[in-house]
């Protein structure tokens, strides 16, 4: 196989031996043409967020949250004949922010229709996808030989998602880098809220205990042996220390 230039690109599309429209020359390159963000995307949930389908006719872009998936309809309709096949990739621009293509490594000769192109954001913010504009990158490749037959799958001729894609990754249960993150922070902060309410318990424990031991020490000093009482008012004495020791730190931990 031999890459196909993008002069020759456009030489086949304007002979009609290769179908790509709508054409835009601005995303032909040296050995390869871009492909635009179509009318349509589906996004997966993200925490309390139901996935959805965008329309991006409407919406004009998306947004993929990191770990969010979300699957993109390209604009351009693609057509290959039988002695070409193509590859898809995603544009760099994309790729250095940590944006991920999950697409087949081929599209088979005699393939016709719009491409689905899955994404995974795994970078650290959100990226924006823009109507019409390039996000991924198609290099197409002589065979050395014709294809006896064409691309007869289940997402030949596709103009949109099917039902099922739909439905499988805007109901998608699933734990995603957001949800992640968000959990570790809640963590955190109920962390922070237990260390803070310690000293509170604390204090009330030992002031309880006081009023326990002060009350045994009490009734015991009257109807036991003596010895039985000091030591229980010994108790409560430590037990009022304690407490006041606890409390102090609960306020400065509050301020």
């Amino acid at each position: 196989m031999s890459v196909i230039s993008g002069e020759t690109i456009e030489k086949l599309i304007q002979s009609k031996e290769l179908i790509l429209e709508p054409l835009d020359k601005e995303c032909l390159q040296p050995a390869s043409i871009d492909l635009r963000v179509g009318r349509r995307a589906i996004k997966s949930p993200v925490g309390e967020t139901r996935g959805l389908v965008v329309n991006l006719t409407r919406e004009n872009k998306i947004g993929i949250l990191p770990g969010q998936f979300v699957s993109v309809l390209t604009l351009e309709r693609l057509t290959l004949p039988l002695n070409i096949c193509g590859r898809v990739g995603l544009r760099s621009f994309y790729a250095r922010r940590g944006l991920i293509s999950f697409h087949g490594t081929q599209v088979d000769p005699g393939f016709s229709g719009h491409l689905v192109v899955p994404l995974v954001n795994m970078g650290p913010e959100a990226i924006i996808l823009d109507y019409g504009k390039p996000f991924v990158t198609l290099e197409l490749n002589y065979l050395e030989t014709a294809s006896s037959k064409p691309y007869f799958g289940d997402y030949q001729d596709q103009t949109d998602f099917s039902p099922r894609d739909i439905d499988f990754i805007t109901r998608a249960h699933m734990v995603t880098l957001p949800d992640i993150l968000q959990l570790r922070q809640d963590i955190a902060e109920l962390r922070e809220a237990l260390s803070r309410g310690r000293p509170r318990r604390m204090s009330f424990l030992c002031f309880t205990l006081f009023g326990v031991f002060a009350l045994v020490g009490a009734i015991s000093w009257q109807y036991f042996e003596p010895w039985t009482g000091m030591a229980s008012l010994g108790l409560a004495v430590t037990a009022l220390v304690a407490g006041i020791v606890f409390y102090f730190e609960s306020r400065r931990k509050r301020v």
